[in-house]
């Protein structure tokens, strides 16, 4: 369900025959995820994993065409963040799952608990001891900034 002026938790999936993504391929799909960060889009933390990437954000002013406003955020980072990888790979062709996920996050605590799942998905998986260590992760907070 997409509601108007709240924040959403969007997840995208790397094609399953396509490899995990390397440290220069998640640095460009991580600068494609905060490309829309103050251009109509208020990013609050976004993750880039070796097969999938998840991003918090909401719209800045409220529409009622948000459904069609989340479609076509994730078609941008998804398409640029395709090409870019692929010129790194030296290929053409989709990278990204044709579908993806999203989360309406419906009040304090449903914000706070897909924040709380984006920061730990590094140390989860075995990539970082701690949130702050790993290099692809990103948060509008201090403490938190990716080198890209």
């Amino acid at each position: 369900m997409h509601t108007p002026g709240s924040a959403y938790l969007l997840t995208s999936r790397l094609r399953k025959s396509k490899p995990e993504l390397n440290a220069a391929e998640r640095t460009a799909v991580l600068k494609a995820c905060l490309h829309w960060n103050g251009r109509g889009w208020k990013m609050y933390a976004a993750v880039v994993m070796p097969d999938h990437f998840h991003l918090i954000t909401s719209l800045e002013e409220e529409t009622a065409l948000t459904k069609q406003a989340v479609a076509h955020l994730m078609r941008s980072i998804k398409g640029y963040s395709a090409r870019e990888v692929n010129k790194l790979r030296g290929v053409k062709g989709s990278l990204w799952q044709a579908e993806y996920h999203d989360r309406s996050l419906l009040g304090e605590q449903a914000f706070k608990g897909a924040v709380k799942y984006l920061l730990n998905n590094p140390a989860k998986a075995g990539l970082a001891e701690r949130p702050e260590d790993y290099p692809w992760l990103w948060t509008d907070w201090a403490g938190f900034s990716a080198p890209i």
